[in-house]
């Protein structure tokens, strides 16, 4: 590589260096196309999974739990549809220090209600916006302990799924 400085005086002191580097003139390589990840769509019942699957359908008027109340431990599926006409998410907690349902029943108030789970509750990473008309397929192990579900629509509130006991 080729280096050099160029160095000039200014009328009023100012110096100005300058350094001037060669470059090969090779031609740049053309960057490749990024290659994006494949989304996999949810599947549209539990039928289609394999094990313990939790179903949990918002209508925009209420949240509709079909499964169990009381399951193993171990892995699950839990699967969200959004029928509402607005974006909406499911929220798996854990609750803890001996809470129940009837404890989150009593806190949360009338539905729809406003408020953030109870400070006595895990969440367990399955709140994901999820657009009208779409599903929401969340895989993960559960282990012993009392559970609740919650269907939350952005613009209309939180209702209560159900409550579930993981033995």
């Amino acid at each position: 590589m080729k280096t050099s400085v160029l160095l000039k005086l200014l009328p009023a002191g100012y110096i100005i260096l300058a350094i001037v580097a060669g470059c090969a003139t090779a031609t740049p390589e053309t960057p490749a196309t990024p290659v994006l990840p494949t989304r996999t769509p949810a599947p549209a019942s539990c039928e289609e999974l394999e094990g313990t699957c939790l179903n949990l359908t918002f209508d925009g008027e209420g949240c509709i739990y079909e499964g169990p109340t009381e399951v193993a431990s171990g892995p699950v599926s839990l699967l969200f549809h959004n029928m509402s006409d607005e974006f909406a998410a499911v929220n798996l907690l854990m609750l803890l220090d001996g809470k129940t349902i009837e404890d989150v029943i009593e806190y949360s108030g009338e539905e729809p209600t406003t408020k953030h789970h109870p400070p006595w509750s895990r969440e367990l990473g399955t709140y994901k916006a999820t657009a009208a008309g779409r599903n929401r397929h969340w895989k993960g192990e559960l282990e012993p302990g009392e559970y609740f579900m919650v269907c939350a629509g952005f613009s209309s509130g939180v209702w209560l799924g159900t409550g579930l006991t993981v033995k």
